[in-house]
């Protein structure tokens, strides 16, 4: 897919200790050691286990496990359809003490998937299941297995009576195969399950991608043993609702959270909210809202940390290949944290659910990366620090780092005898006696892109901690002159930046330095931008800046 670059900036040097990319390549998927990894990672101990669709011997998918620092990557099985097994496995695996679970959504001795189970050294992997398609099985299992005790818990995507999956339950040696329900696909019940089971309360909860009252899928409740099985929401492409949820639950207390690949208000997905009851259902967010940058079409699960919900997007964002956010439970403070490119060595379109170890995110990337075959990355969310020298005077000031507490007293509360003024383009806020006084009441806007202005009374110098502003994050640009922000961490060239805003932008100024561009060539003594700078851009249209992915 073509890529198209709009950004636009220009710079000096303020930053003094500039900070490290979030964003950290664990493993590159050459194809011979696998491709295209479709689900998520597990953690056992300090070691990731995960599985990729294609890849390996027979270009049909592997098994793997990495150390959580990128170390001792190894392939621990090779899925063969010559010897009968499984092929590309599109879920994530489920462990009980050495033992590893899945699924496999083809192959087998019917061609239409399998459950399967190894050893965490990759021995004894072991065939437990063909499904067959028909009446009374399954076929083309999908997502997880649910393990209790000493029983697998699953659902399959088609076969059964009706053609539209089943919900299973059997023993881990293979035994005691039973199908605790038949999707009729019918407006009562639900068709096409392709995510996994979660156990809340002795019962199952799930959803379903289609059937139910709108053929937009269903959520439901059923008994361990089959009974009670009762739907409590239908999906909708109404707005307000979400439609073809593709991934799993998660639960909080007594409510329950996940997302819907279309629906909501944009029709490009949401994430939402639902009470195990069954009462209480309420979109926290409709993927959009800002076009296609916020993301788009989710398929995979939510993970909870604390009061906040992390989770990934297959597409939109800035480069249009999935984004990283978070969103507070309550619907808040939806932030993304990272735009996914097909041009950066971490690839596009991230899979399955994200893994949390003491604020560093593990996940996989389906395609691109640097070997075009995905990855498997990690993200740092721990704080980071920056800090910016001040001049005496006015300074043209700009921020990639998000406080939690944003007020301009927190803020500045490390230079605040110096402090005289400050200003956004629209806004301002001048420090008298202890007293803010003016209408700027925090720099939350350092989110979007905001430049600053600074007065102080002497030279020094302020730090601030927080997360990362994702660098890809869109700055909007209205006509005529705009303040901006520069949000990467490393310096680039103004040429670079400026690739895809060529047709609207005319002039760029910095506090010192200035470019205007003519005949296809920027004029001027603004040549490199720099992290912590503030720049002015005057552009013919509105549009929006958008740095480079590296």
């Amino acid at each position: 897919m073509k890529r198209i670059r709009g950004i636009f900036l220009i710079c000096i040097p303020i930053l003094a200790s500039p900070l490290s990319a979030q964003a950290h390549l664990l493993k590159a998927f050459s194809g011979p050691d696998g491709a295209r990894p479709l689900g998520s990672l597990i953690l056992s101990g300090p070691t990731l286990f995960g599985m990729t669709s294609y890849g390996g011997s027979y270009n049909t998918g592997t098994i793997f496990k990495i150390e959580v620092d990128g170390s001792g990557y190894s392939v621990l099985h090779e899925f063969s359809p010559s010897e009968g097994e499984g092929i590309n496995p599109s879920g994530t695996l489920s462990i009980s003490e050495s033992t590893l679970f899945g699924v496999t959504p083809l192959g087998g001795t019917f061609g239409q998937g399998t459950v399967f189970k190894m050893s965490t050294d990759g021995s004894g992997f072991n065939t437990i299941r063909n499904f067959t398609g028909e009446a009374n099985d399954g076929g083309a299992p999908q997502k997880c297995l649910l393990l209790i005790g000493s029983t697998l818990f699953g659902m399959t995507t088609s076969g059964g009576n009706h053609g539209f999956g089943v919900i299973y339950r059997m023993e881990k040696d293979g035994g005691g195969f039973v199908i605790l329900h038949d999707f009729t696909g019918a407006d009562s019940d639900g068709a096409n399950p392709e995510g996994g089971l979660l156990l809340v309360d002795g019962a199952l909860f799930g959803m379903t991608s289609r059937g139910g009252a709108f053929d937009s899928g269903v959520l439901f409740k059923i008994g361990t043993d089959g009974s009670e099985y009762s739907i409590l929401h239908h999906f909708s492409r109404e707005i307000g609702n979400g439609a073809h949820p593709r991934g799993s639950l998660i639960l909080s207390g007594d409510t329950l959270y996940a997302m819907t690949n279309k629906g909501g208000y944009f029709g490009k997905g949401t994430v939402f909210k639902i009470q195990t009851n069954g009462t209480g259902f309420k979109n926290l967010y409709a993927f959009g809202t800002q076009g296609f940058f916020d993301g788009c079409f989710p398929n995979g699960d939510l993970l909870l940390c604390g009061d906040m919900l992390y989770g990934m997007t297959d597409l939109g964002g800035s480069y249009m290949g999935g984004v990283f956010f978070r969103i507070k439970t309550d619907g808040s403070e939806y932030l993304i944290l990272n735009h996914f490119d097909n041009l950066d060595e971490i690839g596009e379109i991230p899979s399955g659910a994200l893994l949390n170890i003491e604020q560093v995110f593990y996940g996989m990337i389906s395609e691109g990366g640097l070997n075009q075959n995905g990855s498997i990355f990690s993200f740092n969310l721990s704080k980071r620090a920056m800090s910016a020298d001040l001049v005496e005077g006015w300074n043209w000031v700009s921020f990639n780092i998000l406080p939690e507490d944003a007020s301009l007293d927190s803020v500045f509360s490390g230079i605040l005898p110096y402090i005289d003024q400050v200003k956004t383009q629209t806004q301002s806020a001048i420090y008298d006696n202890g007293l803010w006084l003016g209408d700027l009441a925090d720099m939350s806007e350092i989110k979007s892109g905001e430049m600053y202005k600074i007065r102080v009374k002497s030279a020094c110098t302020i730090q601030l901690s927080g997360i990362q502003v994702a660098r890809g994050t869109p700055i909007s640009l209205q006509r005529g002159w705009n303040w901006v922000g520069f949000l990467p961490d490393t310096q680039l060239g103004l040429a670079e930046c400026m690739n895809g805003l060529t047709l609207f932008a005319e002039q760029v100024k910095s506090q010192h330095q200035s470019a205007v561009y003519l005949s296809g060539n920027w004029i001027g003594d603004l040549v490199t931008m720099y992290p912590g700078k503030g720049y002015t851009i005057f552009v013919n249209y509105e549009c929006n800046l958008v740095y480079p992915s590296r």
